[in-house]
């Protein structure tokens, strides 16, 4: 499955960054920065349909996007990502 990383937010929220990846293909994705966890990195959200809402927390190392984190997206950011 790929890194140590990767493998504990498989068994975290069911979604691995392999499938993560497929919302950068979103051309409706939403993609902030976020300054409130921006701490030692920057920090970016993206919010993108694959088969579900995803939420995907990543960083830019050089020209390489790392990813982070990646769930599925609460009521509240599929409200966000629909226009709601």
């Amino acid at each position: 499955m790929g890194s140590g990383e990767e493998r504990t937010e498989y068994k975290k929220h069911g979604i691995g960054f392999a499938t993560a990846r497929l919302v950068f293909a979103d051309i409706n994705r939403i993609e902030y920065f976020d300054s409130i966890h921006s701490v030692t990195e920057d920090r970016f959200v993206v919010i993108g349909l694959v088969y579900d809402v995803l939420f995907v927390v990543y960083t830019m190392r050089g020209e390489t996007t790392r990813l982070i984190s990646a769930r599925l997206a609460t009521a509240t950011e599929r409200k966000v990502y629909y226009g709601r």
